[in-house]
C-alpha cells in the first residue's frame, strides 16, 4: 500500500470500516437499487447479463444525491439553513462564513 497516496489510503480504510461488514451479495444488491445501475440495464431482467456501462455522470449525480441526504439529516442543517435564509432577506447578515468553517462542517458529517 506504499504506492497509494495517503489520502486514497484513508478513503479506502474508511470505506472498508463502513462496508467491510457486509457480504458481497448484499453490497451487490445495494448497488442494484440505485438509478445508475437501473438506467444502464434499461428493461433487462435481473438475471440477464449486460455489458452496458454505467455512466460517470450518473455516478456523479448519485453521489450528489447521497451527500444531500446526509447533509439534510445532519442536526445542524435546519438551524444553519434558517439562518442563511434570514440573512438572505435581511440588510445585514448576522454572521459571515470564515475560512475553513465549511470544510470543518463537511468533515464533521463523516466523523
Amino acid at each position: 500500500m506504499n504506492r497509494i497516496p495517503s489520502e486514497a489510503q484513508k478513503l479506502l480504510e474508511e470505506t472498508w470500516l463502513f462496508f467491510g461488514q457486509y457480504h458481497a451479495y448484499y453490497l451487490s444488491d445495494m448497488t442494484h437499487l440505485e438509478f445508475p445501475w437501473k438506467k444502464a440495464r434499461k428493461d433487462l431482467p435481473p438475471e440477464a447479463a449486460s455489458t452496458e456501462p454505467i455512466l460517470l455522470e450518473d455516478m456523479r449525480l448519485l453521489v450528489e444525491e447521497k451527500l444531500e441526504e446526509i447533509e439534510c439529516e445532519h442536526p445542524a442543517y435546519e438551524p444553519v439553513m434558517i439562518q442563511i435564509l434570514q440573512d438572505a432577506f435581511s440588510e445585514e447578515p448576522t454572521k459571515t462564513v470564515n475560512r475553513g468553517e465549511v470544510r470543518g462542517w463537511l468533515e464533521s458529517l463523516f466523523t
